[in-house]
């Protein structure tokens, strides 16, 4: 899907995908799948995603960085405290945003809130209870 909107702005180029070590391990296959140059990030003490090596690695690469694929909360069950201003980052530096996560009340509370509309993609995985997965 991030393929179909970077053609139609004609930016055909981009193929840098930002994945930090706490995302779940289908993020990097699938875009390595994709064909995409995939670049990790590392987390904090807390947990929590490191915003500096988020912004390094996406002013590093703005010229080519197609998204960042996140786990909402992450494998290391944090709920990131600077989701938002990752987003932003990201978004700054022509990028898009990608969150997944099993757990569909935490993705569901961070959309519902106004101030979160930062997301361009979100996979919603309601696999423990109705066996199904959806793209919104």
């Amino acid at each position: 899907m991030n393929e179909c909107i970077f053609q139609s702005r004609g930016d055909h180029h981009r193929n840098v995908c930002i994945i930090p070590v706490s995302a779940h391990g289908t993020n990097p296959a699938s875009a390595a799948m994709c064909g995409m140059k995939i670049i990790t990030v590392g987390t904090d003490a807390k947990g929590n995603i490191n915003i500096e090596e988020v912004r390094k690695a996406a002013e590093a690469n703005k010229d080519n960085l197609a998204a960042l694929m996140v786990t909402y909360p992450s494998t290391h069950g944090v709920y990131e405290e600077g989701i938002d201003e990752i987003c932003n980052i990201i978004h700054e530096n022509g990028g898009q945003v990608y969150m997944d996560g099993a757990n569909m009340n935490a993705q569901v509370k961070y959309l519902t809130k106004t101030e979160h509309r930062d997301l361009e993609f979100c996979l919603i995985c309601k696999s423990m209870v109705l066996g199904t997965c959806r793209l919104v």
